[in-house]
């Protein structure tokens, strides 16, 4: 292209042209003493174009018609001459734009990230002009793309050029996944997939290597994407005894790869059940179902043993039906009075405690001026300010209330739904909230409604009780 060989001397081209230019000005603007590049730096995108405006000028910045020489261009650009930049026109009614002209456009445009220079040549004259190419994405970052299942590791590869940081983020268009690594040369980023992950992936906080300078780019996104890879339905499980009597704890293991965490939960029916252990590799709890619970197990905060960081709530494949009649548990021998109640483990903030109890109420002068006809009485140990949600449920139609007392054992407080059903089924369950509790000692009060409140017509004391404690 002839914009392109622009291969006259420049000073030549300026005597030669004032020699026979009508214009005696130029005769007055003296020689020229360089090139002027506008601008002489100058930043693109990969696909796109900057305009590099050149003029050949004196010492009093006067420009100079002449022809421009361009080489030695890096290969990050490519660099192309305007034949219709149009800054000088003909005298008369036709436009027509002279080859040698005191001002000329050329489109640097980018070819590949990277930093590139070029060349400006006119006659004994010269300048650099530099360009910084900057990527619009990461190409096809993404080593795998399809037949990615959950568990299989991705590779995230940064373009040539481009550096990630131990603070880029990554995300995929959907699901969940963990960082398994990261390239110490910072080239790459490898991710281990979780279920419903895919898409193509987004990285921020990526650096220009041959930019240092240059503030790192907020956020570039792959061309590629992965398959989403089959999501979690359910969490297969292996039950020790799926019909276990009240009081009576079983066993949950997770099958497919999953596990149990330090927040996890088990529901029964909709219920929790108390995590009274978990076994030294996470896949198995030991839980203690709620009476009369009934259902199918739902789990939350379980996780993928190679994605423990992002943790799922699945519902059980087999069900469970706790008794609300027969009991196989324990008798507590200190629930008798205050001076030998005990202490129940309460459970970490967001965890639930079950505790079950069999027959046994004391008198009612042991009851802490609670009422009743009989009692149980349990303590409970706070060592910093708690909510606390009860539930509880029992044999029999029995009218029961649960009260909390202070630390000496008196001063009896109702707490709410915990003593407003009366005698038969629909009396329970009963449930309540002790709010804001300060740190200190309590006593819980289990009191049993009989003869002295309802005659002749008392329904018997329960056989067992069993309730939860739920910290917050």
């Amino acid at each position: 292209m002839k914009g392109l060989i622009r291969g006259a001397a420049g000073l030549a081209a300026v005597l030669a042209m004032s020699a026979c230019n009508s214009d005696q000005t130029i005769d007055l603007m003296g020689p020229p003493t360089g090139i002027q590049a506008t601008p002489s730096s100058a930043f693109t995108a990969t696909g796109d174009s900057v305009a590099i405006l050149l003029r050949m000028v004196n010492d009093r910045n006067q420009a100079v018609p002449t022809q421009f020489t361009i080489s030695n261009v890096g290969s990050a650009v490519t660099v192309a001459y305007d034949t219709k930049y149009r800054p000088d026109y003909t005298v008369g009614d036709t436009l027509s734009v002279p080859d040698v002209k005191p001002q000329q456009r050329y489109f640097a445009k980018g070819a590949a990230p990277g930093k590139a220079t070029f060349t400006v040549t006119s006659g004994a004259l010269s300048t650099t002009v530099t360009v910084v190419v900057q990527p619009k994405n990461l190409g096809p970052a993404l080593n795998k793309t399809t037949g990615v299942v959950a568990g299989d590791t991705v590779t995230i590869t940064a373009p040539s050029g481009l550096k990630f940081t131990p603070t880029s983020a990554v995300s995929f268009l959907s699901g969940a996944f963990a960082i398994a690594s990261r390239a110490a040369d910072s080239s790459n980023i490898k991710v281990v997939m979780g279920p419903g992950t895919g898409g193509s992936v987004k990285v921020t906080n990526i650096l220009q290597g041959y930019a240092p300078t240059l503030a790192a780019k907020d956020s570039l996104r792959s061309t590629n994407s992965v398959n989403v890879t089959p999501g979690l339905t359910v969490a297969p499980t292996t039950i020790s005894n799926q019909t276990p009597s009240a009081g009576v704890p079983i066993t949950i293991q997770l099958g497919g790869g999953l596990r149990y965490l330090g927040t996890s939960k088990v529901l029964i029916g909709g219920v929790s059940a108390g995590i009274q252990s978990v076994s030294a590799d996470s896949s198995t709890a030991t839980v203690l179902p709620m009476s009369g619970s009934s259902g199918t197990p739902s789990f939350e905060n379980v996780a993928l043993s190679f994605l423990t960081s992002v943790p799922l709530t699945l519902p059980g494949d087999k069900n469970v039906t706790a008794s609300s009649t027969v009991y196989g548990g324990a008798t507590d021998p200190n629930s008798g009075s205050i001076a030998t109640a005990s202490t129940l483990a309460l459970p970490p903030v967001g965890r639930t405690y079950v505790f079950a109890d069999g027959a046994g109420y004391v008198a009612s002068a042991q009851c802490g001026g609670a009422g009743g006809d009989g009692c149980k009485m349990y303590k409970i140990v706070l060592t910093a300010a708690t909510t606390l949600d009860f539930r509880y449920t029992w044999q029999g139609g029995a009218d029961m209330g649960l009260y909390r007392l202070n630390s000496s054992g008196g001063a009896p407080t109702a707490m709410g739904g915990c003593d407003n059903g009366g005698q038969g089924a629909s009396g329970q369950p009963e449930t309540c909230t002790a709010a804001a509790l300060a740190a200190g000692t309590y006593y819980i009060a289990l009191v049993y409604y009989g003869p002295g409140s309802y005659g002749g017509g008392a329904q018997p004391a329960p056989t067992f009780t069993n309730f939860s404690i739920t910290a917050r």
